[in-house]
């Protein structure tokens, strides 16, 4: 059974995978109102202008239930699809369209649902400053049920903080260095990758020796050391990805995307009037 986890230099909290579904389909379902409202109705006669804002499969577009085919192929294939304007093709990806439509419009719970289902695996993080208020919006979302306080506990690491409500203790149990989060199907956290980030590890297929050497000097290091180099690296990435730490004044910034940051609704007003 999957997990999220939130790492402290202290100890690691847990929430089942089953609420990190639950946040994707948030997200997913949340956006895919806007996408709605502010397209319209595919309708014969009328087709709407999201015909042409996405590089949909010619299956797709053919089809005589394209609202509902476009549910499931963003559902299936956000990372392949792409958003297009009436200037030509992006390279933004129907994920990241969702996430920064989620966040530009919902609500704190919401955003926060939006920066975890879309960073966990990629280490996103809160500093110690913040991680007060990071356990406030846990609890707040918690209360509100968009983070669901049952089905968030993973009875496997029942001897670990496990649940929304032991994560936010955990969050507020210091305010000396981050929590850092990761996704069990992915990379753990600490690990070799970010420690040495922006630098690579040595290939193992090409230097088998260099890779060997590398795992052996990792494994030499005390927890300690692992954590201290990890945090030092993923410190140094969010300099440029600075979207990785999560805090009170990117919370709200939909700014998601390899150029330039889309929502759904953004689209929608730059394809209106165009037939």
């Amino acid at each position: 059974m999957s997990y999220i986890g939130f790492h402290t230099a202290e100890e690691t909290g847990y929430v089942s995978g089953a609420e990190r579904a639950h946040l994707d389909g948030l997200v997913q379902d949340t956006a895919a109102g806007h996408r709605r409202r502010v397209f319209g109705e595919d309708l014969p006669g009328r087709p709407s202008t999201l015909r042409r804002a996405v590089n949909w499969p010619a299956e797709t577009l053919a089809s005589d239930r394209f609202d509902q085919r476009t549910d499931t192929y963003i559902a299936v294939e956000p990372f392949r699809l792409r958003a297009v304007l009436p200037s030509g093709p992006t390279g933004e990806n129907l994920f990241d369209v969702d996430l920064n439509t989620v966040i530009a419009h919902g609500a704190e719970a919401e955003q926060l649902a939006a920066r975890i289902s879309g960073q966990c695996e990629v280490h996103a993080f809160i500093e110690g400053k913040d991680r007060a208020w990071f356990a406030d919006l846990v609890d707040a979302a918690t209360a509100l049920g968009v983070f669901r306080r049952d089905m968030s506990r993973y009875p496997q690491r029942a001897a670990y903080p496990h649940g929304w409500d032991k994560v936010a203790a955990l969050a507020r149990a210091t305010d000396t260095g981050p929590i850092v989060m990761s996704y069990s199907v992915a990379e753990w956290f600490p690990n070799q990758d970010i420690a040495v980030w922006p630098e690579s590890l040595p290939d193992p297929d090409t230097d088998p020796d260099g890779a060997d050497a590398a795992d052996e000097a990792w494994n030499a290091l005390t927890d300690r050391e692992r954590w201290e180099r990890a945090v030092t690296g993923l410190r140094r990435k969010a300099e440029t990805a600075w979207l990785l730490r999560i805090s009170p004044d990117n919370l709200s910034q939909a700014a998601f995307g390899r150029e330039t940051p889309l929502t759904w609704d953004a689209l929608a007003e730059a394809w209106k009037g165009r037939a």
